[in-house]
């Protein structure tokens, strides 16, 4: 265990570009879970958004508060309601070279049946000379109290290779 009280239950690395990172099996009992990674999509494009489901629900109940400033300085401020994945993190695409986002994503209410699960995320990305690029934080709520026992993060064209993803726990 770490000083500040993080324990590692897990790690994912892709090699090659895949699906997704899927934390599974996880104890019940921790007050937050954190899952810290570098991540890029494998879609041809400037950029993209990283999302996650817990325990594999996709029923249209996830409320996501979307709030970044991009690299040509322009500011947004939106929100996706009644969805049917959390969205995390916006990342770079593949399409000018390896513009990988740094995030960390803390959840909480993960382990008490009788609240909401919601997630936090500060994350950060550029294409450097390209001007593409974006930072700030993203939060949300899954309107469902079953306890977290998986999280599996991902985006609609794939992780490309070398995306890392850590998972903490806390008590």
């Amino acid at each position: 265990m770490s000083k500040d009280g993080y324990i590692l239950l897990g790690s994912s690395e892709t090699t090659t570009a895949g699906a997704a990172h899927t934390f599974t099996n996880i104890p019940i009992g921790y007050n937050s879970l954190t899952i810290r990674g570098n991540i890029q999509s494998n879609e041809a494009a400037f950029n993209s958004w990283v999302q996650m489901r817990v325990n594999g629900y996709s029923g249209a109940d996830y409320d996501t508060w979307r709030n970044y400033v991009d690299a040509n300085g322009s500011v947004i401020a939106d929100w996706r309601l009644a969805d049917n994945v959390g969205d995390v993190a916006r990342t770079g695409g593949n399409y000018l070279g390896n513009w990988p986002a740094q995030i960390e994503t803390t959840f909480f209410g993960v382990s008490d049946g009788n609240v909401y699960t919601k997630w936090i995320t500060v994350f950060g990305w550029s294409g450097g000379l390209g001007g593409y690029g974006s930072a700030g934080c993203i939060g949300g709520v899954l309107k469902n109290t079953t306890p977290v026992t998986s999280l599996s993060i991902t985006l609609n064209y794939g992780l490309m290779a070398y995306t890392v993803t850590n998972l903490y726990g806390r008590r």
